[in-house]
C-alpha cells in the first residue's frame, strides 16, 4: 500500500476558471447539517468560504476557526489568500474540534475528543431510544416523542446468522410474535373477534393508514324512549388527531341493515358539544317485576345526579280478553318516589298507563333534581291480575328494567392541544338487536400530509412519507416538532419514492409506546431509515441514488472489512403480517430467495415487516430482505480527517482500494494532453498505474462536472505507466477533466465499488470512521417480473369474508304510470320501482334481501333505505314510495346475506322520476274471442298503470269500459269483423298507438254424414257443424218417406226394416239462423248370412256348431232341426250340445232369425258317427297267474268299459266234452289277471262299449294251460317209526307249483292222502313196522295236480310213547287277517270290515255299485262267505316278527302251549281242523320249541308233527293262503318215549324211616330208582324172589310227586303179619 498523500493547492498562480466550484459546509460537527455552495473558480480560498458562509447562512465567526479540504487534502489557513480555486476542485469546509483558550488553559485535545464521541453518542441514543426530553406515543396527558435508535437496536433481527445492521433501512419492530394477551401486539385490533372495550385510563388509539377496528368506549351507553320505541345511545373514541370514519357495521352486519339506525362522527374534536352525549350518564339495568303484593322497590341513583329516568316495560302490552275472546283496554296506576340520600322525606307522584294492544309498551318516568344523590322508589298501585283465570285475560303485567342517572358534567372532557376522533351511535331496540352492542367496527383511514403542487395538504393517506410527518409534526405525541425542522425536501423525495413503489404502511397504535419505535415501523415500511440531515429526515435505499463522492487511499486509511459468520443459508422467510384482504386477520405468506421453493427450501425464518397489510408488498419486503442478505453481506469501514468529511449517512460512495481490488490504485492528474481537435486523449498521474497486456482498464474521475464519470483507457504493454490514453478522446468542457481531479484506475470491471455510508463516527486524532456497505443495486432485480400467485394460509375466514356477497346491478328503474300509488283520497303520487339483477355466487354465500339506497341528486342528505326478501330467480324489484314528479335522483343498490353481510354498492345511476305525466302505455295483448250466445268478446291486457279513466273499444257494437274486456253483440253477422282499443287516462291522453285485431265469423259447416246401422237401427250421424256461432239444430229428411225431422244432436237413428237402399238429406242453422249448406246420403240394410254348421264329438256328446252369421239386427234365435224335420231346438247361442245317439249317419239343419223377424237360408249338415274298434288282447303269465291286456280301441265316443269272457272245456265223468265260460263282467281298464285256470286251452274274449252303448268287434287270444311235472325222490329214509321223504321241485307247467299233496298207498292199494305241503321234504309217522308206499303230486297255483310219484320204505317199530300234554286251543294267541267268527271257529284270511264295507270292496271286484250287491250277487260271483272275498296275496306287502317275515294279506296264526315243565325228546303233533268257505286255501304249519322262550328250535319248518329235545314251551305258527278257511279246533299234542328200571332188594319187618308211626307212607324199606324220572307209571311191579313162600310185596308210592327218586316195599305173610323177604321189581316212566 502506498503512503497516505494529500496534495495542497498550488499556491501563486492566479487561475481564471469557465465553471463554478461546488463548496460542501458542515457548520459544526456535533450536526449532521450539510450545506452546499456555489462559488466562482478563481476565488482564492477565503473569497470562496466567505461567499459560501452567506450562501448557506453559516455565521460567518466559522472563518475564523473552519478546517478547508480541496481534493481532499488540508489548505493551511496561512495559504488561504495564495490558494486559488479551480474548475473542478472538490471543497468541503468543516468546523473546528479543538476548543478552550490557548496556552496551558486550554483542554487536552484527546479529552476533548473523547468528550465529543460520547456527547455525539449519548446524543444519538437519546433521541433513538427516547431519554429525558425525548418522543414517546400514550395516553393523550402524557403524549411526548421518543428515540429511534434504540429502535433500531431493539429492532435488529438475527436472521441467517447474521445481525442486519448493516442495513441502511433496518427491520421493522415484530410485534405479531409478541405475546398474545399483550396489547403490544398490532394484531389486537385485527377485526375478526374484535368487540368494543371499556379502557378509561389506558391510551388513546391512533390510527396509522386504513384500518378497520372495534373503536372503545368513551362512556357508558344509555336508553332514551320515543314514543314506544327504545333507543340505546353509544359513544366510541376512534383515533387521537383527524382521521376519516366509514362502512360502520355491528359484526359482520352493515349498520344501515339495522331499524332507526343513526351515528354521528366528530373529527378532531376538543371539546366541542355533542349530539347524544351533552352531560355523563349511568343505567343499572335490573328488570325487577312489579306486583302490587311486593308494595315498593327502591333502587339509588349515581352521585351528582340531576336528572333520574325511571324505564318501564309492558312485555305483553295493556289488555283485557274475555271468554270470548274479545278485547277491552286496561289500566295501571303507579306512584313514584323520591328523596335525597340521608333524608327521611318522600316526594311521591302518581302516574296512569292505560292500553289495549299485546304489544309491548315502553314508558319513563322523568325526575328533574337538584344535584345530588337519591333514593328512588316505585310500585304498583292497581292490585295483581288474576293470572290463573282459564275464562278471561288480564294482560297487565309490567317491569322496572333500569334506572339511568344523569349529572351536570359532560361525558368526555376535551383537550384542544390533543384533539380526537368520536363516534355517536343511536340503535333502537329491535328484534335485530339482543342484548348489549359490542362488535360495532368501523373504517377508518388517517389523514396526513400529501404533496399539493408546491404545498402540502392533509388528507386521507397511507403512504409512509406523509404518516412520519404527521407523527413528527401532529397532535399525536405530546412534544411535536415545528413544520420548519422538517427537512421537506428529504420528505418529499421519500414520498415520490413511496408512490413509485407503492410503499404502504397500515396500523392502529393501541398501547404507550417510544415514538421512535413508530417512526422507524412507519419507515422501514418504504425502505427508508431516519436521518437528522436539513432537519429531521428520511433517507431511503435508492437504487438510482448519484455517487457523491470517492474514496481512496489518497483520502482514506485503516481500511477493514467485516463478515458476519453465516452458519446455514436461509432459503425463504415466512412472513407474518395481518391481511387486509383477509379483514385484518393474522395471515403468513412464505417468501423463498432465488432458486428455492417449497420442495426444497429447508431452512426458512420467521420475519415481520409492522405495518404492511398488503400480500403483495409483503412479498416484495421479504424478497428485499432477502437479497440484501445475500448482496450485502459485508460492512466495510475507513478513516479519514473529521474536518474533510462532509458524508453523510445514506450517501453513495466510490471506494477503490487494492485490498478488495476495487481498483488498482488512484492518483492525481497532473497533466491533460491534447489532441488537434482540443479533445483530452491522454492524461499524466502522479503514481504508476500497473497494466497487464491480456486485461482492459479504465478510470473514474469525480469533479464539478461529474461525479464517478467512467472512461475507458488504451493497454499498453509496459508494466506500469504514468501515462493513460483515453480509448475516446474526450471534450474537456463537457467532462471538466483538469489537472489535480482524482483518478481511480483499475480493470473495466472494477474500477473501485458503490457503497452506500451506513454511519460517519468520531475517531481519535481528530479523525473519523466511515462504515459503509455494498450498495448492491441489483437489489431490486428481486421483485421484477410478476408478483407469484399465492393462496392465503387463512382457511377459515371471517363470517363477513366467506359470505361476502358480489354487488348487485341495476336493470331497471321504472317512474311512470306502471308504478304510481293511489292515495286514501283517490289522488295518484309518483313511485320509483328499481329492478336489480343479482350476480351468480359463490356456494358458501347465500344471499337474503336486497338494499335499496336512494337520495336526491348532488345533495348531501342521507340516503332513503328500503329492504326487500322479495329475490324472484336472478332479479328483486324494490319501490320507493317517497320520490316526487320531475326530479333526478341518485340510486344505488347493495346485497345482504342471511348472516347480515352486505356487498358492495352497485354502479350509481341517475335517474329522473317520470309520474303521470306520459300518456297511458299502449294496449297489449288484444285478442278477439268468440262467446255464444253472447257474442264478440274483445280482451286485452291491463296496461298496468294507475292513472287510468278507461279503454276505447271501437268496432262492431263496441263502446267504453273500465275493465279488460267487453263483449260486443254480433247478429246476422258473417265475414271479417275488425276491432281497436286504446287507453286513456284520467287527464283524457290516450295511448299513442291502439291496439287493433279482427275475427272472421263463418256460417254453419255442411254435415259430414255416415249411414250405419248401430244397436238394431238405422242411423245417419254427422259432426258438430258449428264454426264461429253453436249449431241450434239441424233438419233431416227422409227420402224414401218424405218425411223431415228436426233434430238437436249430430245422430238421427230409425227404427229397424227390411233389406233395401234407404237415402236421406241433412242441413244445420245456427245460433244466429244462419244456415249451411245440405249433404245427402243413403243407407244399405243387407240380408242375414246362411249358418254353416258342423257336427263335433265332445266326450259324450255331439255339438253341432256354426260361426256367427253376419245380419244387420240383433238376432233373435238360431233354429236347429234333425233329418226328419223336427226342430230340436231355439237357442240365442251358435252351438247345440245333445248326448251322442247310437251310431250311424245323422243329418241336420240350421238357420237364423232377427228381431225384425227375417230369416236366413237354411244350413245343412251329416255326419257319420261310428262304434269303437276292436280290441286285441295279448295273454302273458305273470309269475303266478295269466295276465290278458290291451290297447284301448279307436273310438269317436269315450269308452265306458270292457266285456270279458273266458271259455275252455272240460271233460265229464262220462266223457262227454262240454265248453265252459265264465263272465268277467264289464270294467273299466284295460288288463286283467286270473290266476285259477284248468289244465287245457282258454280263449279270451274283449270287446268295447263305448257312451252311447255301442259295442265293438270281440277280440280274442287264446293260453294253453299245462299242468306240472312228477317229483324224484332222492335221499329219502327210515328214522325209528318215521319215514323221512324229501324230493326234488318238478319241472314247471303254465303255473309255479304252489304245495305238494302226499300220501301212502293202503294195504288195498288205495291211495290215502295224509296232507300238504309246501316244501320239498315231509315226515310221516307210523305206529307199526312194515313196508310202507308213499306218493307225492304237484299242484300248482291254479290248484292243477301234476303225475303222481311213488317210494317205498321200511319201517321199525316204533319206541313205546306216553302221552304227556293234550290240549285244544281256544284262539287266544296272535291273529293276522284271521277273526273269530263267535262261533267258536277262527277264519280267513279276511279284511276286518262292516256289511257296507265289504260290498264296497265286492263292488270294486265285480264293477259294480255298492248298493247293488246281495247275498246272491256274492255268490253268483264265488263269494260265498260274508266276508268274501278273502285276501289275495300281495307282492310287495310284509311284515314281521319274531318268527320270520310274513305277507300283508295271508291268514296268520301264532300260540306259544307251556307242557309246564322242561321235558326229554318228545313227539309234538299238532292237528288243526278246517273247512274250506272260499277258493283252495294253502295251510303252512311250524312248530318250534324252546326250554325259556328266548331261544327257539324249530321242530317241524312245514309240518304238523315234530320230534324234539328237552323243551317246556311249543311254539306253532299257521298261515293260509289262495283261500278262506273256517279253523273249528287247533289241537296239540306231546308224547313222551318212556324208561324202564328194575332191580332186588332185601326188606325187613322192621325196615321203616323214622316218624313212620304218624305217617305210614313212611313204613317200609326204601328203594331208590336208578333211572332219572319225571314220572313213573304206577303201579311199580313187585314180586317175591321166591314165589312158593306166599309172601306178598307191597308197594308204598306217592304217585303225586314230580320227578320222583324212590318208592318203599314191606312184606307180609299169610297171616298178614310184616316180614322179611327178598323182592324183585320193575318200574316204568318216562
Amino acid at each position: 500500500m502506498r503512503p497516505r498523500c494529500n496534495l495542497p493547492a498550488i499556491p501563486g498562480k492566479k487561475v481564471f476558471p469557465l465553471k463554478p466550484v461546488a463548496v460542501r459546509v458542515r457548520p459544526s460537527l456535533m450536526r449532521m447539517d450539510v450545506f452546499t455552495a456555489s462559488v466562482m473558480p478563481g476565488m482564492n480560498v477565503m473569497e470562496g468560504l466567505r461567499l459560501a458562509c452567506r450562501q448557506t447562512g453559516t455565521p460567518i465567526g466559522i472563518v475564523r476557526m473552519a478546517r478547508v479540504f480541496v481534493n481532499g487534502a488540508p489548505v493551511p489557513r496561512e495559504s488561504w489568500c495564495t490558494t486559488y480555486l479551480r474548475q473542478g476542485d472538490y471543497v468541503s469546509v468543516s468546523a473546528p474540534l479543538a476548543g478552550g483558550g490557548g496556552g496551558g488553559g486550554g483542554k487536552n485535545p484527546m479529552r476533548m475528543i473523547l468528550s465529543i464521541a460520547v456527547i455525539a453518542v449519548a446524543a444519538a441514543a437519546t433521541w433513538w431510544v427516547g431519554g429525558a426530553g425525548g418522543w414517546s406515543f400514550g395516553i393523550l396527558p402524557t403524549l411526548h416523542l421518543g428515540a429511534v435508535a434504540g429502535a433500531v437496536a431493539g429492532g435488529l433481527v438475527l436472521m441467517g446468522g447474521m445481525l442486519l445492521v448493516n442495513a441502511l433501512c433496518p427491520v421493522s419492530t415484530p410485534k405479531l410474535s409478541g405475546a398474545k394477551d399483550s396489547e403490544t401486539a398490532q394484531k389486537i385490533w385485527s377485526i375478526d373477534g374484535a368487540q368494543n372495550k371499556t379502557d378509561p385510563y389506558g391510551p388513546v388509539p391512533t390510527v396509522l393508514g386504513r384500518v378497520r377496528f372495534a373503536p372503545r368506549f368513551a362512556a357508558q351507553s344509555y336508553s332514551v324512549l320515543s314514543g314506544n320505541d327504545q333507543y340505546v345511545r353509544y359513544l366510541f373514541v376512534a383515533s387521537t388527531g383527524d382521521c376519516t370514519v366509514a362502512n360502520p357495521r355491528l359484526g359482520d352486519t352493515s349498520l344501515w341493515n339495522y331499524q332507526g339506525a343513526e351515528w354521528r362522527v366528530h373529527r378532531n374534536w376538543t371539546g366541542g358539544s355533542l349530539e347524544w352525549f351533552g352531560a355523563a350518564a349511568t343505567s343499572e339495568s335490573f328488570n325487577l317485576a312489579m306486583k302490587n303484593s311486593v308494595g315498593w322497590q327502591t333502587r339509588t341513583t349515581a352521585k351528582d345526579c340531576t336528572h333520574a329516568q325511571l324505564i318501564l316495560i309492558f312485555d305483553n302490552g295493556l289488555k283485557h280478553i274475555d271468554s270470548e275472546g274479545n278485547g277491552s283496554a286496561v289500566s295501571v296506576d303507579v306512584e313514584c318516589r323520591y328523596r335525597a340520600v340521608g333524608s327521611s322525606g318522600w316526594t311521591t307522584s302518581g302516574y296512569h298507563y292505560e292500553g289495549c294492544t299485546i304489544n309491548p309498551m315502553r314508558r319513563s318516568i322523568d325526575l328533574w333534581l337538584p344535584a345530588g344523590q337519591y333514593e328512588i322508589g316505585l310500585r304498583r298501585v292497581t292490585p295483581d291480575s288474576d293470572s290463573e283465570s282459564t275464562r278471561e285475560t288480564t294482560r297487565d303485567t309490567f317491569t322496572w328494567s333500569a334506572l339511568q342517572s344523569f349529572r351536570a358534567k359532560p361525558a368526555v372532557v376535551g383537550d384542544s392541544r390533543h384533539p380526537m376522533t368520536l363516534i355517536e351511535l343511536s340503535l333502537k331496540a329491535t328484534e335485530q338487536l339482543n342484548g348489549n352492542v359490542d362488535e360495532f367496527n368501523v373504517e377508518c383511514c388517517s389523514l396526513a400530509p400529501v404533496p399539493d403542487g408546491d404545498g402540502w395538504k392533509w388528507a386521507e393517506t397511507s403512504n409512509p412519507a406523509s404518516l412520519f410527518m404527521r407523527v413528527m409534526t401532529g397532535t399525536d405525541i405530546s412534544k411535536p416538532c415545528a413544520w420548519g425542522d422538517l427537512d421537506i425536501s428529504a420528505c418529499k423525495n421519500f414520498y415520490t419514492w413511496c408512490e413509485k413503489m407503492g410503499w404502504r404502511y397500515n396500523a392502529l397504535l393501541t398501547s404507550k409506546t417510544n415514538a421512535g419505535e413508530v417512526v422507524h415501523n412507519i419507515l422501514s415500511a418504504g425502505r427508508g431509515s431516519y436521518a437528522l440531515l436539513n432537519g429531521h429526515g428520511v433517507i431511503y435505499d435508492d437504487p438510482d441514488a448519484p455517487v457523491v463522492d470517492m474514496l481512496t487511499q489518497r483520502n482514506s486509511w485503516g481500511f477493514q472489512a467485516k463478515k458476519s459468520l453465516v452458519f446455514e443459508k436461509v432459503h425463504g422467510l415466512r412472513m407474518r403480517f395481518l391481511n387486509e384482504q383477509k379483514d385484518y386477520q393474522e395471515d403468513e405468506r412464505v417468501v423463498y430467495d432465488d432458486g428455492y421453493n417449497d420442495s426444497n427450501a429447508t431452512n426458512v425464518i420467521e420475519f415481520e415487516q409492522d405495518g404492511v397489510t398488503n400480500p403483495d408488498l409483503i412479498w416484495k419486503h421479504g424478497r428485499l430482505r432477502l437479497a440484501e442478505m445475500r448482496l450485502r453481506p459485508e460492512t466495510y469501514t475507513v478513516t479519514v480527517e473529521a474536518e474533510s468529511v462532509t458524508l453523510r449517512r445514506g450517501d453513495k460512495v466510490r471506494l477503490i482500494h487494492d485490498a478488495t481490488f476495487w481498483g488498482v490504485t488512484s492518483a492525481a492528474i497532473t497533466k491533460v494532453n491534447l489532441n488537434d481537435d482540443k479533445l483530452i486523449e491522454s492524461i499524466e498521474l502522479d503514481d504508476y498505474c500497473p497494466m497487464d497486456a491480456e486485461k482492459s482498464y479504465g478510470i473514474r474521475v469525480t469533479n464539478y462536472k461529474a461525479t464517478d464519470a467512467y472512461y475507458s483507457v488504451r493497454t499498453v504493454a509496459a508494466a506500469e505507466t504514468r501515462v493513460l490514453a483515453l480509448s475516446t478522446p474526450v471534450d474537456p468542457d463537457v467532462t471538466g477533466i483538469s489537472v489535480g481531479d482524482i483518478v481511480g484506475f483499475g480493470v473495466t470491471t472494477s474500477v473501485g465499488a458503490e457503497c452506500i455510508v451506513l454511519s460517519v463516527t468520531p475517531a481519535e486524532n481528530f479523525c473519523a470512521t466511515i462504515t459503509l456497505c455494498d450498495a448492491a443495486t441489483n437489489i431490486y432485480q428481486s421483485i421484477w417480473g410478476s408478483i407469484p400467485a399465492w393462496n392465503s394460509q387463512i382457511t377459515t375466514a371471517t363470517r363477513y369474508q366467506v359470505g361476502r356477497p358480489k354487488p348487485p346491478s341495476i336493470l331497471g328503474i321504472v317512474s311512470d304510470e306502471m308504478v304510481l300509488r293511489r292515495n286514501a283520497d283517490g289522488s295518484l303520487s309518483p313511485q320509483m320501482s328499481v329492478t336489480f339483477l343479482l350476480p351468480d355466487q359463490p356456494t358458501d354465500v347465500h344471499v337474503s334481501s336486497v338494499i335499496l339506497s336512494v337520495r336526491r341528486a348532488d345533495s348531501e342528505d342521507q340516503w332513503d333505505v328500503y329492504t326487500s326478501t322479495d329475490i324472484r330467480g336472478d332479479t328483486c324489484s324494490i319501490l320507493d314510495p317517497s320520490v316526487d314528479e320531475g326530479v333526478d335522483y341518485d340510486v344505488k343498490g347493495q346485497l345482504s346475506t342471511t348472516t347480515g353481510i352486505l356487498s358492495d354498492f352497485s354502479t350509481t345511476v341517475r335517474h329522473k322520476v317520470i309520474g303521470k305525466t306520459n300518456p297511458p302505455p299502449d294496449v297489449q295483448g288484444l285478442v278477439l274471442s268468440l262467446e255464444a250466445p253472447a257474442g264478440i268478446r274483445v280482451s286485452w291486457s291491463d296496461v298496468g298503470v294507475l292513472d287510468l279513466d278507461h279503454y276505447d273499444v271501437t268496432g262492431l257494437n263496441g263502446g267504453r269500459t273500465i275493465a279488460t274486456s267487453m263483449i260486443c253483440p254480433a247478429p246476422q253477422t258473417v265475414g271479417t269483423v275488425p276491432y281497436s282499443v286504446v287507453a286513456v287516462d284520467t287527464g283524457g291522453r290516450k295511448s299513442r298507438t291502439p291496439a287493433t285485431a279482427s275475427i272472421q265469423i263463418y256460417p254453419p259447416a255442411a254435415p259430414d254424414l255416415d249411414g250405419s246401422i248401430i244397436d238394431n237401427l238405422l242411423h245417419v250421424v254427422w259432426q258438430d257443424c258449428s264454426t264461429s256461432w253453436p249449431v241450434r239444430r239441424y233438419f233431416v229428411h227422409d227420402i224414401s218417406k218424405d218425411t223431415t225431422d228436426e233434430v238437436l244432436t249430430t245422430r238421427w237413428p230409425m227404427p229397424t226394416r227390411v233389406p233395401g237402399v234407404y237415402e236421406f238429406a241433412v242441413y244445420a242453422e245456427d245460433i244466429f239462423g244462419n244456415v249451411g249448406g245440405v249433404t245427402t246420403e243413403s243407407i244399405t240394410v243387407p240380408g242375414i248370412g246362411t249358418p254353416a254348421p258342423k257336427v263335433e264329438v265332445d266326450g259324450t256328446q255331439c255339438v253341432i256348431v256354426w260361426e256367427q252369421v253376419t245380419s244387420p239386427f240383433e238376432l233373435s234365435y238360431y233354429e236347429v232341426k234333425d233329418a226328419e224335420g223336427k226342430t230340436l231346438d231355439k237357442i240365442k247361442s251358435n252351438s247345440y250340445r245333445f248326448t251322442a245317439p247310437a251310431s250311424g249317419v245323422l243329418g241336420y239343419r240350421v238357420r237364423a232369425v232377427d228381431i225384425a223377424g227375417n230369416m236366413s237360408a237354411w244350413g245343412e249338415v251329416s255326419f257319420d258317427l261310428s262304434g269303437p274298434s276292436t280290441p286285441a288282447p295279448v295273454v302273458s303269465v305273470v309269475e303266478d297267474h295269466v295276465e290278458v291286456s290291451w290297447a284301448t280301441p279307436l273310438s269317436m265316443l269315450p269308452i265306458t268299459g270292457y266285456d270279458i269272457v273266458r271259455q275252455w272245456d272240460e271233460t265229464r265223468d262220462d266223457g262227454t266234452v262240454e265248453t265252459r265260460e265264465y263272465d268277467y263282467g264289464r270294467i273299466l281298464g284295460t288288463k286283467i289277471s286270473e290266476a285259477k285256470m284248468t289244465v287245457g286251452t282258454h280263449t279270451f274274449m274283449v270287446r268295447a262299449v263305448d257312451s252311447s252303448g255301442n259295442l265293438s268287434e270281440w277280440g280274442t287270444a287264446d293260453i294253453l294251460v299245462r299242468a306240472p311235472g312228477k317229483v324224484t325222490f332222492s335221499g329219502c329214509y327210515p328214522l325209528d317209526n318215521n319215514a323221512m321223504l324229501y324230493w326234488t321241485e318238478p319241472k314247471r307247467g303254465t303255473f309255479p307249483v304252489d304245495r305238494y299233496l302226499f300220501g301212502r298207498v293202503d294195504q288195498d292199494g288205495y291211495d290215502v292222502q295224509l296232507g300238504y305241503t309246501s316244501a320239498l321234504f315231509t315226515t310221516i309217522v307210523e305206529t307199526k313196522g312194515g313196508d310202507y308206499t308213499y306218493w307225492v303230486v304237484p299242484i300248482d297255483t291254479a290248484g292243477n295236480h301234476g303225475a303222481r310219484e311213488i317210494v317205498t320204505l321200511s319201517i321199525t317199530q316204533p319206541p313205546e310213547f306216553r302221552l304227556y300234554y293234550d290240549v285244544d286251543s281256544t284262539f287266544s294267541g296272535t291273529r293276522k287277517n284271521m277273526l273269530l267268527d263267535g262261533k267258536g271257529a277262527m277264519v280267513g284270511p279276511y279284511t276286518d270290515q262292516t256289511w257296507a264295507e265289504n260290498c264296497q270292496t265286492v263292488a270294486g271286484r265285480i264293477g259294480s255299485d255298492a248298493d247293488a250287491v246281495t247275498w246272491q250277487s256274492k255268490i253268483d260271483h264265488g263269494f260265498n262267505g260274508y266276508l268274501s272275498p278273502y285276501m289275495t296275496p300281495a307282492v310287495d306287502g310284509t311284515y314281521t316278527d319274531a318268527t320270520g317275515t310274513y305277507s300283508d294279506t295271508q291268514g296268520y296264526y301264532q300260540e306259544i302251549f307251556d307242557v309246564g315243565a322242561v321235558i326229554p325228546s318228545c313227539r309234538v303233533i299238532v292237528t288243526p281242523t278246517t273247512e274250506t268257505i272260499d277258493g283252495e286255501p294253502v295251510a303252512t304249519c311250524r312248530i318250534e320249541t324252546s326250554t325259556d322262550q328266548t331261544e327257539w328250535s324249530v321242530a317241524a319248518e312245514d309240518g304238523y308233527v315234530g320230534i324234539t329235545d328237552a323243551f317246556r314251551y311249543v311254539r306253532v305258527i299257521m298261515t293260509w293262503t289262495r283261500g278262506a278257511v273256517a279253523v273249528r279246533n287247533l289241537h296239540l299234542q306231546a308224547s313222551i318215549k318212556k324208561k324202564q328200571d328194575f332191580g332186588s332188594v332185601y326188606v325187613r319187618a322192621d325196615d321203616n324211616a323214622a316218624g313212620w308211626e304218624e305217617d305210614p307212607m313212611l313204613m317200609g324199606k326204601q328203594v331208590d330208582f336208578n333211572v332219572d324220572f319225571l314220572d313213573v307209571e304206577e303201579p311199580i311191579h313187585v314180586f317175591m324172589a321166591d314165589s312158593s313162600t306166599g309172601k306178598t310185596p307191597i308197594v308204598i308210592f306217592r304217585g303225586e310227586d314230580k320227578e320222583p327218586s324212590s318208592f318203599r316195599v314191606v312184606v307180609y305173610d299169610v297171616d298178614g303179619r310184616r316180614t322179611d323177604g327178598l323182592v324183585q321189581w320193575r318200574a316204568q316212566g318216562v
